[in-house]
């Protein structure tokens, strides 16, 4: 089983898992809402970071920031990592000389090993956090867990400041362009489900969209076009008191009716049935 705690008055988490990890395998790259600190403490992994590429190895440390687009690539079967999350307030609090640089420069370049000293350094912080974020009922609660994280966070840029980062690995063509793909539907799709739309984004023909879409993930770009707008339906009819008919309007459905049809094609319920079931 998976170690996951949460903290609420700053939200920080701490997740340590060897298989049914946070970022698992998904089809559909995922934008995040808080920024991680991930520690691979065994195997490999390859993840999509904004639009490139990283391959991760035991003892090599990935940033994470608010809004950032994180994909699982693969992962190895003995893949084991630490991941710390927080919120963007928590970042405010890292208040060093040149934090905007730092911030830019891990940013571009998210990945890095971490040499011995700082390795076993941030292991005893981070077994430390994991001990300490269950008990929050213990004064200083909120100052404790800080400290830690902040320290852990100074440690890391300390490496950034010393050691140069992971290399980015490049990618094809066909890959660049199924990226520009998802960044335009994850930013339109509550307004555009229609491939030429997005075809018309990258200057291709749908059939040449089409088949990139195949080629990379396996699926037709109806579906994963579809797919999206199923995502933001299912959360705004199970976590917001939205009419049907507000949703409908707010997705850019021609009519109740067509988003009931829509809705029904892909998930075998209608909306009503569907919110019945999940509030």
């Amino acid at each position: 089983m998976p170690f996951s705690e949460i903290n609420n008055h700053y939200n920080f988490s701490i997740i340590q898992d060897g298989k049914d990890w946070v970022f698992d395998y998904a089809v559909m790259p995922k934008h995040i809402g808080n920024a991680g600190i991930l520690l691979c403490t065994e195997g490999e992994a390859e993840f999509m970071h904004n639009d490139r590429n990283y391959i991760i190895h035991k003892n090599d440390v990935g940033i994470a920031f608010p809004g950032d687009m994180i994909q699982t690539i693969r992962k190895n079967t003995d893949f084991k990592a630490m991941l710390i999350l927080t919120d963007i307030n928590f970042i405010q609090e890292i208040k060093i000389p040149s934090a905007m640089e730092y911030y830019l420069y891990i940013k571009d370049n998210p990945c890095i090993s971490l040499p011995d000293e700082q390795l076993h350094t941030i292991i005893s912080l981070m077994d430390i956090f994991k001990a300490k974020i269950i008990k929050q009922d213990m004064p200083l609660y909120d100052e404790i867990m800080r400290h830690i994280l902040l320290t852990i966070c100074f440690e890391i840029i300390a490496v950034y400041h010393i050691w140069k980062p992971n290399t980015k690995k490049d990618i094809s063509r066909r890959e660049m362009l199924f990226r520009e793909f998802m960044k335009n539907l994850i930013e339109y799709n509550n307004q555009e489900h229609n491939v030429t739309f997005y075809a018309d984004k990258l200057c291709i023909t749908p059939r040449y969209l089409s088949k990139i879409v195949n080629i990379t993930v396996g699926e037709s770009t109806t579906k994963i076009i579809a797919h999206m707008v199923i995502r933001s339906a299912k959360e705004m009819l199970s976590d917001t008191n939205k009419t049907i008919l507000q949703i409908s309007e707010g997705l850019n459905f021609s009519s109740p009716v067509v988003f009931d049809q829509y809705f029904k094609r892909y998930t075998s319920l209608t909306p009503l049935e569907y919110r019945r079931q999940n509030r």
